[in-house]
């Protein structure tokens, strides 16, 4: 099980979905994510696109985030989700999704939803935080000022082609993580 590491929701336990496509992000990535996203999320709306356990988005709404939308395609983790959604009590904060990450990209786009942060964690290795960030352009789903946080096993290399106002890189073992303010 994981653990909320900070704010309301501080010490909570989260569950996770017993799939070997689902990597939880460790305690101290999370740290690093959320000391360089400071208050930059708070009443802000965000989205966890491959979202597992939701660890990421729940750490968010912990610290104050307004609302979250999770989405997994992985009907195990889909599950999990809904089970710590109502175990955390924040229903209305949270809206639930289990479409592929394009599909659910498209959905949230004819719904007209744009989002201050937006959370990429997908399986590993597979180039799919590159395409699902050039899907949220073309739909125009992040907010004019908004925030990418993106994790991946190999170098985030791509990110630094994309115009952005600030970006960091952060390596831990076997994580690589990158932070672009747009």
């Amino acid at each position: 099980m994981l653990r909320i590491i900070a704010g309301r929701f501080r010490s909570r336990l989260l569950q996770t979905p017993d799939s070997p496509e689902t990597q939880p992000t460790k305690d101290r990535v999370k740290e690093a994510i959320f000391s360089s996203l400071g208050l930059g999320i708070v009443d802000k709306d965000g989205l966890d696109l491959f979202a597992g356990s939701g660890s990421l988005g729940f750490e968010a709404l912990s610290r104050g985030c307004a609302s979250m939308v999770f989405n997994d395609r992985l009907k195990t983790a889909y599950l999990v989700l809904e089970a710590n959604v109502k175990a955390l009590k924040v229903e209305t904060q949270t809206t639930l999704l289990s479409l592929a990450y394009s599909r659910c990209l498209e959905k949230l786009s004819q719904e007209k939803r744009t989002f201050d942060f937006i959370f990429l964690d997908p399986p590993y290795a597979k180039g799919l935080a590159e395409s699902a960030y050039q899907n949220i352009v073309s739909l125009g789903l992040l907010k004019e000022n908004g925030i990418l946080i993106v994790e991946d096993s190999v170098p985030i290399t791509w990110l630094s082609s994309v115009d952005h106002q600030r970006l960091k890189h952060y390596e831990y073992g076997m994580t690589h993580v990158a932070i672009l303010w747009k």
